[in-house]
């Protein structure tokens, strides 16, 4: 009997540890954390919270990287994905966050990704309130280099993923973003043609052209042309 009324908890503990339920669990949380934080009154509770951010966006390319190293393509997807997520549901409530959470705090300030960085480009990314969506393309770079050879299906969804945030940041006025989302699709394509990578490249082209129309729909022209200007010159 004792055995028997085991069996359910054993079930609950596997579906508990079960990779895809993990990164669910690590993007909601954070997520949930991010708009507690960046919508928080005092200060110091808004420095805190960041640090939880950056450190959920490390854990899922952690899980991206292993995943990879292991060939499960299926948690990897799934880790990828959660960062679009994040960052998405960020999006949604960014414009009632407060100033302070746009400045770089001591919690994170001292982030390898950060620390590599003059101080004129950090200080851009707090001008433009873009240093969140920054780090988790920065996350995104690292990802695509590292599945370039090993799982370039990765790439693909990257590509997805990263046309997502900027429509979803068009979708709310974030040009920041959208600005940011461009130098990170054009850092893909450079990648691919420097690996000769012609299938990579041209999925990343083609998710170049399905964010341009976005934009052409939405009425932003010129963020259109300039989309088409970095097509014609990485063509």
């Amino acid at each position: 009997i004792g055995l028997v009324m085991m069996l359910p908890y054993f079930a609950y503990v596997f579906r508990f540890l079960a990779p895809t339920n993990l990164v669910t669990r690590i993007e909601e949380q954070a997520a949930q954390d991010v708009v507690a934080a960046a919508t928080e009154r005092d200060p110091e509770a808004i420095v805190d919270g960041q640090q939880p951010a950056i450190s959920a966006l490390e854990e899922l390319t952690d899980i991206t990287s292993n995943s990879i190293g292991g060939k499960d393509k299926i948690i990897a997807s799934r880790a990828v994905d959660a960062i679009k997520d994040f960052v998405v549901r960020y999006l949604e409530v960014k414009n009632r966050a407060q100033p302070e959470w746009f400045k770089i705090g001591d919690g994170i300030k001292d982030n390898p990704d950060f620390v590599a960085m003059d101080p004129e480009s950090l200080r851009e990314l707090e001008t433009d309130h873009t240093w969140l969506e920054w780090k988790a393309l920065r996350q995104y770079l690292g990802i695509y280099a590292e599945a370039q050879q090993e799982m370039p299906d990765i790439n693909y969804l990257i590509a997805i993923d990263t046309r997502y945030v900027a429509e979803a940041a068009l979708a709310k006025g974030d040009r920041a973003v959208v600005e940011l989302a461009f130098r990170f699709m054009n850092s893909y394509l450079r990648a691919a043609l420097n690996a000769r990578a012609v299938r990579t490249a041209y999925n990343v082209l083609n998710q170049y052209r399905l964010l341009v129309e976005t934009m052409i729909k939405s009425g932003a022209d010129d963020l259109a042309v300039e989309g088409v200007r970095h097509m014609i010159y990485y063509g």
